[in-house]
């Protein structure tokens, strides 16, 4: 764009707005094409080349397009054929906000953006993926739509983002990256600068990291988002939801679960000598307890539903094993795996994933955890927010004892709880922090953090962290 011609500048939804506008008053086309340009984004999406169905769905209201995702279909995960469906999904929904925006009859809120820069994100929308990362991403997601926020897609694509922000920068409330993106770029190179006055306010990112270490953005704490919290309230926790409907209908009574232990572990390299594993109990474990408890309850047994995620040649040349005691159930969609927890008593962690999402849900099914962790040695619990739960919740266990092991299995299979869902895991709470997420008045809070720091006065913690940034100047 040059200086030299204003015009150029009309951004691009000023121009939509327009030819909508025209349209409606009957300058342009007829009422037909009036209608195949408002559609909203359900009916524009199963008009795509892209999408497997030819069926076109009657849209009712302008507001549909507002609707929370049915995340429970394959609605976005068809989209991971091409690398730059995002983009796709994300016009249509510019487009619908044009067309509404026209009319008059958006949603409240429908006029702050939220921008999600996250590869995770980007997986759990368009490749189906499921991990703690993804849950999180989703889980965000469905809260904005909830309210209204219009909610757009540019998976780590930095430069797609630029593009969004420079058409309506005004409208951009908040964009959720990583701090490196695809082909090497870095939300950093986007800035607002001296020398860049164009460029997006530090303020307006916010870095979607899942676990809550005390790190910073360039900015400060509070630009750092978790899905757990932090007991020193550094970071900004936002959460995701447990959808109580949903797994009330997978809800099995204790009385009519068998004698079972389901063991929260993706991957075979979990019990194995690697760089991911973190054991914390002896493989023999595992048998001792299952011959041990059978004898009070026949039927009692341990199961996983795990898998080799390396490759074949690597798999040949290093054969790993499951411990011996564990019945593999193998590899579990969605709903298989709520079937799998639904019929347990007891989900047993073995060191990692740390702060996965899964204890909350077997919680909710009416399921407790066996929390490994090191409190002889002050080292930490799996999960640690699960753990302040205590029994008959969390049944927190010192790693490598197996009295307190084999002990703690027992408890659970003979004390039944009833589905839970921590308050700050209900759809209203995470509705609150994530509209705070988008109506606070970041600019305020990092204008004056960037005073103090222009003054020589830190006040945000810094660590050396892969994730952190270091305190910066920057453009407000």
């Amino acid at each position: 764009m040059s200086a030299r011609h204003p015009a150029r500048l009309i951004p691009v939804f000023l121009l939509v707005l327009i030819g909508v506008g025209l349209v409606q008053v009957g300058f342009l086309i007829d009422k037909t094409t009036i209608s195949n340009i408002t559609t909203p984004l359900k009916g524009i999406m199963k008009g795509s080349p892209y999408h497997q169905s030819s069926t076109e769905e009657a849209i009712t209201s302008p507001h549909d397009i507002y609707k929370p995702t049915d995340w429970e279909s394959d609605y976005f995960y068809k989209w991971g054929q091409t690398r730059a469906g995002y983009r796709w999904v994300t016009e249509s929904r510019l487009r619908a906000l044009a067309a509404c925006s026209a009319r008059g009859d958006c949603p409240a809120n429908a006029h702050k953006i939220a921008i999600f820069a996250t590869i995770h994100s980007h997986m759990a929308l368009f490749d189906g993926y499921t991990g703690g990362e993804g849950t999180w991403s989703k889980g965000m997601i469905k809260s904005l739509e909830r309210q209204g926020y219009t909610v757009l897609f540019a998976r780590n694509n930095f430069e797609y983002v630029y593009h969004i922000y420079r058409q309506f920068p005004d409208l951009v409330k908040a964009i959720f990256v990583d701090p490196s993106g695809d082909n090497g770029q870095k939300y950093t190179d986007f800035l607002k600068k001296p020398d860049r006055l164009n460029g997006i306010p530090a303020w307006k990112f916010f870095i979607a990291y899942y676990f809550p270490n005390a790190f910073s953005s360039i900015v400060g704490n509070k630009w750092v988002l978790t899905a757990e919290p932090n007991d020193n309230n550094l970071t900004t926790y936002t959460g995701y939801e447990i959808d109580r409907s949903k797994t009330l209908k997978n809800y099995v009574p204790f009385e009519q679960r068998p004698h079972r232990v389901y063991v929260l572990a993706k991957y075979l390299h979990f019990f194995a000598n690697h760089s991911m594993a973190a054991k914390v109990w002896d493989d023999d474990y595992y048998q001792r307890a299952t011959d041990e408890l059978r004898q009070r309850w026949p039927d009692f047994e341990i199961v996983g539903a795990i898998i080799d995620s390396r490759g074949e040649k690597e798999q040949k040349a290093e054969p790993w094993t499951l411990p011996p005691g564990i019945r593999n159930m193998g590899k579990l969609g969605p709903a298989e795996f709520d079937e799998a927890l639904s019929n347990s008593r007891l989900l047993l962690g073995v060191g990692r994933p740390g702060l996965s999402p899964s204890p909350w849900r077997g919680l909710a099914l009416g399921l407790p955890f066996l929390n490994p962790g090191d409190p002889a040695h002050k080292g930490p619990w799996q999960h640690h927010t699960v753990a302040k739960l205590g029994p008959p919740y969390s049944y927190n266990t010192q790693k490598f004892n197996y009295t307190e092991f084999v002990n703690n299995i027992a408890a659970a299979m003979e004390t039944p709880i009833e589905p839970y869902i921590h308050p700050l895991m209900e759809a209203e709470a995470v509705d609150r922090r994530m509209h705070d997420v988008m109506t606070r008045d970041w600019r305020s809070e990092a204008a004056a953090i960037l005073e103090e720091r222009k003054k020589g006065n830190e006040t945000q913690l810094f660590i050396d962290h892969p994730y952190a940034g270091g305190p910066e100047l920057f453009e407000l």
